[in-house]
């Protein structure tokens, strides 16, 4: 299931598939693309998605790109594709675990977290293994630049930062983090089970939190323009001063989203009902 925001409301779009969507990523609002279970890669043209061939049956789950030549596709048992302009193509990964989120700042500064602790960089020639001694889990990846990285996960609300050399753990929240995104060095936003927390360029801080169901996923234009999506149909936006839900006309749990503007949204599905 696929939703669209068109700057009223949230409305579904026909994706052809049944099939649980984990991730969406976009160029621009005509070119996205949609990833999910069973190798599953959907394309958004600006008229219809479309599925691509992925050449995997494994869960794919995340994407992002830095340019229509570089996009790149990461799921389980350590695979990697990556989007050449023209066709999905499988790349080798130096880690044995599953890879959970991916970030891409440009060719050549590409991140992907997943499975106890790892995190692998692409320098635009290869992919290579970064030390953390963490064994926890990473579930987002999100940067500002080369110098300006966070990874998030653990089951006591693990945040990393990365400041161009070395990753360093920062304080936050004491439940698990499922995602990372910020408009600005002073405005990042992170989301979890239940929790919301907030960097402000010193320190984390715990808000008043929009919901009491997990939250997995974030996406904004600006500080003052946030969305945060959950399970059994969880939307909230942030207008810089609070968040509000929004009706997302489903109960099924809402995976991940992104969009081009404020007025051009897209959220993907999990067509799972979790009970309250």
């Amino acid at each position: 299931m696929i939703l669209k925001w068109d700057g009223r409301i949230w409305t579904p779009q026909s994706s052809g598939t049944s099939s649980s969507l984990f991730s969406v990523w976009g160029l621009d609002a005509n070119n996205l693309w949609a990833v999910g279970e069973a190798g599953t890669i959907l394309k958004w043209d600006g008229v219809v998605w479309n599925r691509q061939a992925s050449g995997v049956t494994v869960g794919l789950n995340s994407v992002s790109g830095s340019d229509a030549q570089n996009i790149w596709v990461l799921g389980s048992y350590n695979n990697l594709l990556r989007w050449n302009g023209t066709t999905w193509v499988s790349q080798p990964s130096p880690s044995s675990m599953e890879l959970l989120s991916i970030w891409c700042g440009n060719a050549n500064n590409v991140w992907a977290v997943g499975g106890a602790g790892t995190i692998l960089k692409y320098n635009g020639t290869e992919w290579l293994v970064q030390p953390t001694g963490l064994e926890k889990s990473l579930f987002g990846v999100w940067g500002i630049d080369a110098n300006n990285v966070w990874a998030v996960g653990g089951n006591v609300g693990v945040i990393l930062r990365y400041n161009g050399s070395v990753w360093s753990s920062q304080d936050g929240a004491d439940l698990k983090i499922f995602d990372v995104w910020g408009s600005d060095i002073n405005n990042v936003w992170a989301v979890g089970v239940v929790n919301v927390l907030k960097w402000d360029g010193r320190a984390w801080s715990v808000e008043a939190s929009p919901s009491e169901d997990w939250l997995l996923g974030l996406w904004g234009s600006d500080a003052r323009h946030v969305w945060a999506v959950g399970r059994t149909g969880r939307l909230f936006m942030f207008n810089g001063t609070a968040w509000s839900k929004q009706p997302s006309n489903t109960n099924n749990s809402i995976e991940g989203i992104w969009g081009s503007d404020v007025n051009n949204i897209w959220a993907v599905c999990r067509p799972v009902i979790f009970s309250d």
